[in-house]
């Protein structure tokens, strides 16, 4: 997905076709380090910045 290339978040995978446990740790392990966490969080208040309603809004008034 757009936001695991972004660095946003981190994908699991199928639980169909893969051992998301076994992934899960994995991903929990970067967490520990709290650059990483402090990298993500920056990245997420980049990206989710409190003003989508205001943009959905002020792109639908640009259609009309």
């Amino acid at each position: 997905s757009q936001f695991e290339e972004d660095g946003l978040i981190d994908y699991l995978g199928d639980v169909r076709e893969q051992d998301i446990c076994k992934n899960l740790s994995a991903i929990m392990e970067k967490y520990e380090s709290p650059e990483f966490r402090l990298d993500r969080s920056r990245r997420m208040q980049e990206t989710v910045d409190g003003n989508g309603a205001e943009k959905i809004v002020k792109a639908i008034l640009k259609l009309s």
